[in-house]
């Protein structure tokens, strides 16, 4: 998460321009997040005609996994990209559980069966990413993944 405003306390809150790298990295991510528009500005229309979020938690399509309904560290954007932040410092590669279904791992193309659990790499700006092998909007994820590389 980043934000791109200081925060109620700038001095002990990192900030977004506070080194060329993170200030690089924020430009990646958000030529990734203009990338995905279309893929968003449809998920809106979703949302506004059918009340679906945006943002949502992994039982919404893999209601008979167990692992779905509890899982805390893994969302989907929409139906078809299935994301896991890295959240401990430090780390550069993350364990993922995936739910039903085929996946692809946005970064190096590599298919993974749902139900699998994979560990990929992390690097700052890669963040664990997976869309939904034959999803319309594989092109799109894959442009908006390639806009965003260093």
């Amino acid at each position: 998460m980043m934000r791109t405003h200081e925060g109620n306390r700038p001095g002990s809150n990192w900030q977004f321009d506070s080194d060329r790298e993170t200030l690089e990295g924020l430009g990646r991510m958000a030529r990734l997040r203009v990338g995905l528009s279309p893929y968003m500005k449809e998920l809106a229309r979703e949302c506004s005609s059918t009340g679906l979020p945006l943002i949502r938690p992994l039982f919404f399509e893999d209601e008979s996994s167990a692992y779905a309904r509890r899982a805390a560290d893994a969302f989907l954007l929409g139906a078809d990209l299935l994301v896991a932040p890295v959240l401990k410092k430090g780390a550069r590669s993350r364990s993922v559980r995936l739910i039903a279904g085929d996946w692809v791992h946005l970064w190096t193309g590599k298919r993974f069966s749902g139900g699998e659990r994979v560990r990929v790499r992390a690097p700052i700006g890669q963040p664990p990413a997976f869309y939904r092998a034959g999803s319309k909007w594989e092109a799109v994820f894959l442009a908006a993944a390639r806009s965003s590389l260093p």
